[in-house]
Formats: C-alpha cells, sequence, structure tokens
C-alpha cells in the first residue's frame, strides 16, 4: 500500500513538502491532544482525595500552585488545548483539501492537454469510453479513494499512537464512557449538516455530468478542433467545468471531514461547562467516576480505531486505480504526436501554391496498405473530390494530408508561391457529416470569438445569407441565437450549414469537405457547390465522398481505387 501511495506522489506530481507539513500538523494535534489529556489527569488527580498531582506532567509545572488554583488553571488549560488541537485539525482538513484541490486541477488540465497532444490513431482506437473511465473513475478513485484516505490512516494512526502511550502512561485500570450522550450530539451535527452535505452532493454530480459531456465533445470532435486550432477555447470551457466540480467536491469533502472536529469541540465545550459548574457547587470529587480520564481517553481512541478499519478497507477497493493511472502516463508518454500551445494565437501562414504528395504510403497496424506510392500536386484555386465507397481510405488520405497520422512512407508537403515548403503548414478548414457544435452563440460557434466587437459582422451576414442559414431572423436575432448543448436546438441540415458558414467565414488555405452535404436538400447541396465554386480562387478545396454529385464542379477527381 505504501509503494501505491508513493507512485502517486510521482505520477501525479504531489510536493513532498505537503506530505511532510500534513505529519508535521498531525505531530501538533497529536501533541496537544497528550497536554489536554494530561492537564484533565492532573486536574482529576488534584481533586480527588489522598493524590498528589507531583507524578503528572502538568503536576510537575504546577508544584507551587494551591489547589484551587491549580483546578481553575488545568481546567482552562484542558479546554484551550483541546480547542485548539481541534482548530489545528480543521486547518489540517483545510490544508489537505485545498491542496488536493490544486494538484487535482493540475493534473486534470495535464490530462486534457494529454488528450488534446495524443497521436489521432490512439484516440479513434481507445475512444470516449476509455477516456471517460480514466478521468471519472481511476483518477477520480486515486485522489478520493487512496490519497485522501491514506492521509486520513496516517493521521488516525500518529493520533492513535499517542493516546495509547498517554493511557499506559496513566496506568489505570481500562474502564469504558457511556457513548449514548455522544451519539446524541453526534447526530444533531450530522442532521444539521445533512441538508449541506446533499447540496454539495448534488452539484458534484452535475458539475461531473457537464464535465464529463465536454470531454466527449472534445474526443468526438478532435479533427474540428485540430483543424481550426481552437484548443485554447476547448480548454478554456474545461478549466471552467473542472473549477466548479472541484469546489463543489472540496466543500463537500470539509463538511463531512469536519464533522468529527465540530462533535468533539462540542464535547470539550460542555465538559468545561459541567467542570465549572460541579467546581462552583462543590460537587466535583463525587463527579470523578463519569469524567475518568481512562475512559475519556478511550472514547477519543475509538473513532480513530474505527477509521483505520474503514480506511484500509477502502485502500484495497481502489487499490486497482492506482495501476490504472500508472498504466496511463508510462504509456501516454508514447503516444504524444504534437505540443500544442494553447495560449498562442492563430498566425497567418505564407500564402499557400499548391500541395505536393510524394511516394505516400500508408496501412494501419501494419496491415495491407490502404495507400500505396502515390504522388499528385493539386493547385490552389481548385475543387478536388476525393471518391470512393466507404471504407476505401477517402477519410485516410485525408487525415495524412491534414498531419493526424504520419506515413509509412514518402511525405505530404505545403509549397509557398515560391515552391518553398511551408513548414508546419496547418491552416485548414473542416466540413463534416457530424459538425462539432459548442454551447453558446450563433455567432461564436461560426467564428470561434466570444466578443461580438471582434466580428466582422457583415462578413457573418453575408454568409449566412448566402448558404440560408436562418434568414428569417433579424440581424439582432442572429447575434442573440443561443445554441445548447451539442446543438439540440438545431436540425442536421441546419448543423451542416454552421459549418460551412464557419469553414467560410474562417477563410483556410484548404478546406476539406467530408460528406459534408450530406444532411441537405438537393437546391441546398447546389447552392453550397455554387457558393464553395466562388470562393476557390484562394484555397484548396478537397470533397471526400462516396458519390458526386456533379462532374463538373470539380477540376480534379481522385479516385482512392486508383491511388
Amino acid at each position: 500500500m505504501f509503494n501505491n501511495f508513493l507512485k502517486l506522489l510521482y505520477f501525479l506530481k504531489i510536493p513532498k513538502k505537503f506530505v511532510f507539513y500534513l505529519i508535521l500538523i498531525t505531530f501538533t494535534g497529536s501533541i496537544l491532544e497528550i497536554m489536554g489529556l494530561s492537564s484533565l489527569y492532573a486536574f482529576l488527580n488534584n481533586i480527588q482525595p489522598n493524590q498528589n498531582i507531583n507524578n503528572t506532567l502538568m503536576g510537575k509545572i504546577f508544584e507551587s500552585f494551591s489547589e484551587q488554583q491549580i483546578m481553575f488553571i488545568t481546567t482552562i488549560a484542558f479546554c484551550l488545548l483541546f480547542i485548539l488541537k481541534n482548530l489545528i485539525m480543521i486547518f489540517f482538513n483545510f490544508f489537505t483539501y485545498r491542496n488536493l484541490e490544486i494538484v487535482k486541477n493540475k493534473t486534470y488540465q495535464d490530462y486534457f492537454l494529454r488528450i488534446l497532444n495524443t497521436n489521432y490513431l490512439e484516440i479513434i482506437r481507445e475512444g470516449h469510453v476509455k477516456h471517460g473511465q480514466i478521468f471519472s473513475r481511476y483518477l477520480d478513485h486515486a485522489f478520493n479513494g487512496y490519497l485522501t484516505t491514506y492521509i486520513r490512516m496516517i493521521s488516525d494512526i500518529i493520533m492513535a499512537i499517542f493516546i495509547i502511550f498517554f493511557i499506559f502512561y496513566v496506568d489505570f485500570y481500562i474502564s469504558l464512557i457511556s457513548t449514548i450522550y455522544l451519539t446524541i450530539i453526534a447526530s444533531f451535527l450530522i442532521r444539521s449538516q445533512g441538508k449541506k452535505l446533499k447540496a454539495n452532493s448534488k452539484e458534484i454530480s452535475l458539475s461531473e455530468e457537464k464535465t464529463k459531456q465536454h470531454l466527449f465533445e472534445i474526443i468526438k470532435n478532435f479533427k474540428e478542433i485540430y483543424a481550426y486550432k481552437i484548443q485554447n477555447i476547448v480548454f478554456k470551457q474545461f478549466k471552467f467545468d473542472i473549477k466548479r466540480y472541484l469546489k463543489s467536491e472540496k466543500r463537500y469533502g470539509l463538511t463531512q471531514a469536519n464533522l468529527k472536529n465540530y462533535y468533539e469541540m462540542s464535547i470539550i465545550f460542555l465538559i468545561g461547562i459541567i467542570f465549572f459548574y460541579l467546581l462552583s457547587k462543590g460537587m466535583l470529587e463525587n463527579s470523578l467516576a463519569i469524567l475518568g480520564i481512562i475512559g475519556f481517553s478511550i472514547a477519543k481512541l475509538i473513532p480513530y480505531i474505527n477509521g483505520l478499519t474503514t480506511n484500509l478497507n477502502t485502500l484495497k477497493q481502489v487499490s486497482y486505480s492506482v495501476e490504472e493511472i500508472e498504466k496511463f502516463y508510462e504509456n501516454s508518454d508514447k503516444k504524444i504526436q504534437r505540443n500544442i500551445d494553447i495560449n498562442q494565437n492563430k498566425i497567418s501562414p505564407p500564402k499557400l501554391s499548391s500541395l505536393k504528395i510524394q511516394n505516400l504510403n500508408f496501412g494501419y497496424d501494419n496491415s495491407e496498405k490502404i495507400i500505396k506510392n502515390y504522388d499528385e500536386i493539386i493547385k490552389i484555386g481548385t475543387m478536388n473530390c476525393i471518391v470512393g465507397p466507404s471504407g476505401s481510405g477517402k477519410t485516410t488520405l485525408v487525415d495524412l494530408i491534414m498531419g493526424l497520422i504520419k506515413p509509412d512512407e514518402g511525405m505530404v508537403s505545403f509549397l509557398d508561391q515560391k515552391g518553398d515548403e511551408i513548414k508546419g503548414y496547418s491552416n485548414f478548414a473542416y466540413i463534416s457529416q457530424t459538425p462539432c457544435i459548442f454551447k453558446g452563440s450563433l455567432a461564436s460557434n461560426i467564428t470561434f470569438k466570444e466578443n461580438l466587437n471582434e466580428i466582422d459582422k457583415n462578413k457573418l451576414l453575408k454568409i449566412l445569407r448566402s448558404i440560408g442559414l436562418f434568414n428569417s431572423l433579424t440581424e439582432n436575432e442572429i447575434f442573440n441565437k443561443d445554441i445548447i448543448l451539442e446543438g439540440q436546438n438545431l436540425s442536421g441540415g441546419q448543423k451542416q450549414k454552421i459549418s460551412i458558414a464557419r469553414a467560410l467565414y474562417n477563410d483556410s488555405g484548404v478546406l476539406f469537405v467530408d460528406e459534408g452535404t450530406s444532411n441537405l436538400d438537393k437546391k441546398s447541396e447546389i447552392d453550397v457547390y455554387e457558393l464553395l465554386k466562388e470562393n476557390k480562387s484562394n484555397k484548396i478545396i478537397l470533397f471526400i465522398t462516396h458519390k458526386i454529385l456533379d462532374n463538373s464542379y470539380f477540376d480534379k477527381i481522385i479516385d482512392i481505387h486508383n491511388i
């Protein structure tokens, strides 16, 4: 178990000083616990007939004080020490959850960036289910099931050891204190915190659901995100969702963790009042039986013992998550294909003149090659069509051109007007059969800009009118049009038109139309073809389809069977 704990510290990059400070805080709380018990022991011995306190820790300090002074001082010391100890442990809980929130935030962001940078074939092979499990199950269990449990267990062990040593030091016969009134107080505190816990639990559930849904969108729409270089936009939304989720989780954890401390402070406060009351009434000597130090120590020891049992069972239940985390981090470094700077602005590349494909070869997992010794030159200002039946390799060729996958042999080059290669060219637009639609405004979905002042409104309106999207809306209504998650308030045709408008607005050098008109009626499809033909002068347009609408629209038709 300790080995797994060390693995998580390494893979999740948890600072060693964080663990050191937790142990230091726990030792401080344990020392205060023993000092509080010792002050109680000194008090009880002082009021008990025929006893002296010289053999106690606190007794040796107060040898020169009178009996009455010692009783008042030890009573105050008892209350203050235990209240201080519980405040220390409340700080321990806050320190733990606050730092885990920071580490989790960094871990989840690192995980998300690893997905954005992962080899495309690995993304397709593993799918959203696998990544959903890593995010919602393995990482969650690693933090909430293993790390927090291990931290609590270490704290409980230290506290229990200190109390056991104190009991041996006292050398009394073991006795038990009735737990009935403790149970009543605990029930009251749990009930009073119930609504808060329930509300936070609901918030965690909703936030987690939204975060998982956002992650699914990224996996589903990876290609469009890559083509338009909008990693910064999706990452910004992810940071917002994960921050909301982690804050809800922190509130839930703090409320649950502090119940024991609120409960103990209430008891100590009550005992302090009882002490002063009995002392003022001169009845304290007759009350030593119910205030025995051993009973009090055992009552404090039982929760730690129960906690150890529970925590050990929890560690056994979630130990598999550590193995999965280890696999993920060891394998993910091998799958990194690119390092995307999510904060960099989209820079206009040199003007494109042509796309050159030389001796291109590719096959999946050492199987028969789909693309064999393929050579091609495609000029700027042309509409081209890659045609072939489903599964023939059309999309594979597009993925190779975009750089999402690497060829086994050969190369794909983008040349400038001098005929020189443009290194790292990625000025792409992508129209798909199942477009990527984000929650937000219509304008931001097309332009990827949240600020309306940054949008060329005239250009956007002209494009919308030309493709017949929301013609019935006024200009003001268009810019205030909201789209819900995944475009659930849009038809399939409207989603596809948004994808077309997006490509035209961003005016990229290479436009891929992957069955991008399949959801349109015949007239709308012809209108789109005409519109793209009118706008092809400064770009290379590549259609991917299994059935050509009209050969006359294309300057070149590439039959995938001839490759």
